[in-house]
């Protein structure tokens, strides 16, 4: 990763490592599920899903979408058929659900923007979320859990990797009877204030330098209205592909993105400085660092094992690999992954409290966000060899 530091520590040399947070990257990941809970929902091909705890999976249709993005020019290419991105559920009233919609200009991209929007019937209706004062629909981006609460966050600043510049990111949240109140992006409940700075309005994933960036909070810091800035240590990471921070046992922060060069890198001082982890090889290679879509996605169950799907995507039949806490090697995971994955890879991956959720492209050679889904209890991923 661009300017990691340190030698770095072995992932054997880490013991148990028990995550007790987790945020996802906003960038290519339209799964919303959280490690604490059983229920997850992503973006589906042909529509939102929302899966419940007692294992049934209910649909949230897209209905007037589509209608309302053309009539504010926000569709691209008068394109038909809407685009979801990203998606988010409100864990207090499980009728409300939040979603990115991809969206451009008077029609017209790049860039490629995402418009907020949310249901609170299922899906039966829908609304935009309002952007902040002085701010358009154009600047959304993302979603941010907060002590159970979804924030909308918007910025209309492009350069979140200056490590010299500060910023009090602008966030709403909903109130009563359909209102939304403003806010600012607010610190993690649990470990670091380090949190994902804002998607912002781009080029085609993989022809743009932009970059996800990693932002800390200014110390001394309110942690519910933080002052940001970018970290010289970890400007960014990279847009193509989801990424993973997560914090441990013992409040030290990690960042966990297989397009990175050092695809697991960890912070013991709140965010300020990185240092990576090294990982085995498999079989005589380094397993991670591709910075091209679709090649690698990772994450970390909650007992603490390390699960990576790797490519190259188009090339080859996908593999599970899975590195368990204190291992010195990896090992593959047989009869998970869905079949046929050389022809529709595996876009994102997330865990809830019991499963392994996987999302494949829509269609061959479509790399819309929206797929196909398929989990696996976690006690079915055991090694193979």
């Amino acid at each position: 990763m661009s300017g990691a530091s340190g030698t770095g520590v072995t992932w054997a040399s880490l013991g148990a490592l028990i995550p007790s947070a987790e945020q996802s990257s906003q960038w290519g990941n339209a799964i919303d599920a959280n490690p604490s809970s059983t229920t997850y929902s992503w973006c589906g091909a042909g529509g939102i899903r929302v899966a419940q705890s007692n294992g049934s999976i209910r649909a949230v249709p897209e209905t007037g979408v589509e209608a309302m993005l053309a009539a504010r020019a926000l569709t691209i290419n008068h394109n038909t058929h809407v685009v979801c991105v990203l998606v988010a559920t409100d864990p207090l009233d499980p009728d409300t659900v939040y979603a990115g919609f991809e969206a451009g200009q008077n029609y017209s991209i790049p860039p490629v923007a995402t418009v907020a929007m949310y249901t609170t019937n299922d899906g039966a209706s829908w609304h935009f979320i309002p952007p902040p004062t002085k701010m358009t629909y154009l600047d959304f981006g993302g979603f941010a859990l907060r002590n159970n609460i979804v924030q909308a966050v918007f910025t209309d600043d492009v350069e979140f990797a200056r490590p010299s510049s500060r910023w009090s990111i602008k966030a709403e949240v909903e109130g009563s009877n359909g209102s939304w109140i403003s806010t600012s992006l607010a610190c993690p409940m649990v470990g670091p204030c380090v949190a994902f700075g804002p998607q912002i309005p781009q080029g085609a994933c993989g022809m743009s330098s932009w970059q996800q960036a990693l932002l800390v909070a200014v110390p001394g810091s309110l942690p519910g209205d933080p002052v940001w800035q970018g970290t010289s240590w970890a400007p960014g990471i990279p847009e193509c592909d989801p990424g993973l921070l997560f914090t441990d046992q013992r409040n030290n922060e990690y960042l966990l993105d297989f397009a990175m060069r050092n695809p697991l890198v960890r912070s013991v001082d709140d965010g300020f400085r990185w240092q990576p982890v090294q990982l085995p090889e498999r079989d005589g290679h380094k397993v991670g660092g591709s910075p091209i879509a679709g090649f690698d996605v990772a994450t970390v169950t909650p007992s603490g094992d390390l699960l990576v799907i790797i490519g190259p995507a188009y090339a080859t039949t996908e593999r599970l690999l899975l590195l368990t806490p204190g291992a010195t090697q990896w090992c593959s995971v047989s009869g998970v992954l869905p079949p046929d994955t050389r022809r529709v890879p595996i876009r994102a991956i997330a865990v809830t409290a019991s499963r392994l959720v996987m999302l494949q492209e829509a269609t061959t050679g479509n790399l819309a966000q929206g797929g196909s889904e398929r989990s696996v209890s976690l006690t079915a991923i055991r090694c193979a060899d």
